[in-house]
């Protein structure tokens, strides 16, 4: 093992996605976040800015940075979902707007959907056997 094969990320990877399994509950598709050049990153900076002086000063509602963090990585990072049902077990189609809805009913779900993005050994060229057990590429 090198120093490359333990930090070059995947382009492709960080651009299609991984395949976040999560058993029987459903699969879904995330590019990187955080790595400065993706849809992510760019809405991101957007999103946040009328907002920059609370979070600099640590004063903003959780609540309310939560919901913009998910609604942006809802809207660029979250590309797909295979096998995913609603309370009443009735698959949900993926779309924008149900990715949205879906992160804000269940914000435990976006927040670990978000870190499994934003996790470069997820987007490693090499796969890595400890970190490719629960992922797939796109």
């Amino acid at each position: 093992m090198n120093t490359y094969s333990m930090f070059k990320v995947d382009e492709t990877k960080e651009k299609h996605g991984i395949w976040v399994r999560y058993g029987d509950i459903g699969d879904f598709l995330v590019a990187r976040v955080g790595s400065g050049s993706s849809d992510f990153d760019r809405l991101w900076k957007v999103k946040r800015k009328p907002y920059r002086r609370q979070i600099e000063q640590e004063i903003i509602d959780d609540k309310v940075f939560s919901h913009l963090l998910l609604e942006t990585f809802a809207s660029t990072a979250l590309l797909g979902w295979r096998n995913v049902r609603d309370a009443n077990d009735c698959e949900i189609p993926f779309s924008r707007t149900n990715a949205v809805e879906l992160l804000t009913d269940l914000p435990e779900l976006g927040l670990a959907l978000f870190n499994a993005a934003s996790d470069y050994q997820n987007f490693l060229i090499g796969e890595r056997e400890e970190y490719a057990k629960n992922y797939e590429t796109a």
